[in-house]
């Protein structure tokens, strides 16, 4: 399995870095956070200012493209990114009724 950088630019309004990957011959489908340590290590990122907005399988092509969101701090990732990205990634844990994290 090769990971193709097909773009990355940088967005100064948000303070982030926007890529966008290819993953090319896939044999078995990748979770997500398995998506975000490919590429994390890849680009040699921080796992955890890293964001993994969406995923496109290409099953017959045997890939994978997905798009991301780095943050230079955990500050200014929790100020701009939804709250459902954030649980998708695991970067937060919704807390529960009774106080409990789920």
């Amino acid at each position: 399995m090769d990971v193709l950088i097909i773009e990355e630019k940088q967005n100064d309004f948000f303070k982030r870095k926007e890529i966008v990957t290819k993953f090319v011959d896939v044999k078995k489908p990748l979770t997500r956070d398995e998506i975000r340590q490919e590429v994390a290590k890849k680009l040699m990122y921080q796992l955890d200012s890293l964001v993994l907005v969406k995923a496109i399988w290409k099953y017959d092509e045997k890939s994978i493209v997905a798009e991301f969101r780095y943050y230079p701090d955990r500050e200014s990732l929790m100020s701009f990114e939804k709250r459902y990205i954030l649980k998708r990634n695991k970067l937060i844990e919704e807390a529960g009724k009774d106080g409990d994290k789920k």
